[in-house]
């Protein structure tokens, strides 16, 4: 994929993730999952940098976030962490779609909004990554 290739597929992908907004997730409580930038940019950005193999995998697994979160009868794992004095809250929720298993983050920081985080599919080859992140 040369630059202008991978410069409309990013632009492409953003309007299809802004378009998105919010979403009631089923399996909480139908509490609201907002689709902002902290979710996008962490799709692309990350310590160290994604690759771009990584970035355009998880950019073509957003389609199935919307399922994923709407879906009220799925596996769902909680954890939470002290980030720089603050709490943060992870749910991992997964959805099987034919021989793949996906995964969808969800994250809260503090008493702040839910809001999708990542994506990603999902094996128990790698227990560290099988947590949650």
């Amino acid at each position: 994929m040369n630059t202008h290739q991978w410069i409309s597929f990013l632009l492409e992908r953003k309007r299809g993730y802004k378009r998105i907004g919010f979403i009631k997730c089923a399996s909480l409580n139908n509490m609201v999952v907002y689709f902002n930038s902290i979710g996008f940019n962490h799709l692309i950005h990350k310590r160290p940098p994604r690759s771009r193999e990584d970035q355009i995998y998880r950019l073509n697994l957003i389609p199935y976030a919307t399922n994923i979160i709407e879906d009220k009868n799925l596996s769902i794992v909680y954890r939470s962490l002290n980030i720089k004095g603050k709490l943060v809250h992870y749910w991992g929720l997964e959805k099987i779609f034919g021989n793949k298993s996906i995964r969808v983050v969800i994250r809260q920081v503090g008493n702040g909004r839910k809001h999708f985080y990542s994506i990603m599919e999902h094996t128990s080859k790698n227990p560290a990554k099988s947590e949650i992140l």
